[in-house]
């Protein structure tokens, strides 16, 4: 059990770190200043808002943990391009269709390495994995076997009676629900069905929804996700790793479950759309009373509706980037070892975008 003078006592602690924190830095500004050599070229930096000594724009990073939205309130303020600083990590943001695409493909070479967080390298074996390795020699062979290997047409392919069945149950389950005018909870059940689905999937085991070992792969995934996503204060001030032991902003999310509810719950506020996908749906069934997975390209409205929904509640909203050597955007020189944040979330709803044109 907490002690109810903890906060208190975190609060004091946050406080003293922070007046440690400005204290250093504005010592070291002053320094810097003093010893600077007036003759320096100075580097032409995007704009973007003015931070503090030592811990830059930390500050200003909302608690409520809607990074996407925060960003793109300052992109209409400083531009589509963006500089700014967490502790001692520069970061770029970008917000428009042009640069995201310079940054993704053009120059996909100097911005193809992956942003560093303590959270990846204790879930990745100090960034093993190939979501979170850097890209190198080890990330090409890794991701070269994984193509051939894990997902190549032909493996995908042999999971379709997995999916298949899995959907099936899901389906009989919430028809029983209807049946007998129980309420149920969507939610609960679509993130059931994911776990199941990876389960055997990774593993080649379904295991039962009650049971012990279920219980335990639930739990170590939303530990997993929570981790993914925390926030610790050694990831741009590295001097100052002992306060992540203090405070820890943990949460998690099933991103498959949460696309296909907002894609339910969009067609609910859309009726009119929603009767024009039952339509197509049901004229393809006829009387084989079921979708199977190739008949989805003859789904294009269906289709349309998904990506429709995956622009407006994108389950990345944030594409995060790492530059390998300087280089040059839109006139502004960009360091290397600069992070690179794509406002995915952003660019969806740019009026320039392409995306936004009617299907």
């Amino acid at each position: 059990m907490p002690l109810m003078g903890e906060p208190v006592i975190r609060e004091e602690r946050w406080r003293a770190a922070a007046a440690i924190v400005i204290e250093k830095g504005i010592m070291g500004n002053k320094t810097e200043t003093k010893f600077k050599n007036s003759s320096a070229k100075q580097t032409l930096n995007p704009p973007g808002p003015p931070g503090l000594p030592f811990i830059g724009n930390l500050h200003q990073i909302p608690s409520d943990g809607i990074l996407h939205k925060f960003l793109y309130k300052l992109s209409n303020k400083y531009g589509e391009i963006m500089y700014m600083k967490l502790g001692s990590v520069p970061i770029v943001v970008v917000s428009s269709p042009k640069l995201a695409k310079d940054v993704l493909k053009t120059y996909d070479h100097v911005f193809c390495s992956r942003p560093m967080s303590l959270g990846q390298q204790k879930l990745s074996y100090n960034n093993l994995d190939i979501a979170f390795s850097p890209y190198n020699d080890y990330w090409r062979e890794v991701r070269k076997i994984s193509t051939v290997h894990l997902f190549s047409s032909k493996k995908v392919q042999s999971f379709g009676p997995i999916h298949e069945d899995e959907i099936s149950r899901l389906v009989a389950k919430i028809s029983g629900f209807a049946d007998t005018s129980r309420e149920a909870n969507v939610k609960e059940m679509l993130t059931s069905f994911t776990s199941t689905l990876i389960c055997r999937v990774a593993f080649g085991k379904r295991y039962e929804e009650e049971g012990y070992e279920r219980q335990r792969f639930d739990g170590l995934l939303s530990e997993a996700q929570a981790l993914l996503i925390s926030f610790f204060v050694s990831d741009y001030i590295p001097a100052f790793g002992w306060v992540d032991k203090l405070s820890r902003m943990m949460s998690g999310t099933d991103t498959s479950a949460a696309t296909i509810i907002w894609t339910m719950t969009a067609l609910m506020k859309a009726p009119n759309v929603m009767k024009k996908v039952q339509a197509e749906i049901r004229d393809l069934i006829g009387n084989k009373g079921k979708i199977d997975e190739d008949d989805l390209q003859k789904l294009p409205y269906l289709k349309a509706v998904i990506n429709e929904t995956f622009r407006l509640y994108t389950p990345n909203p944030i594409l995060g980037r790492r530059t390998k050597e300087r280089c040059t955007l839109e006139g502004y020189e960009i360091q290397p070892d600069t992070v690179v944040y794509v406002n995915a979330w952003a660019i969806a709803r740019d009026p320039e975008s392409r995306l936004l044109e009617k299907p």
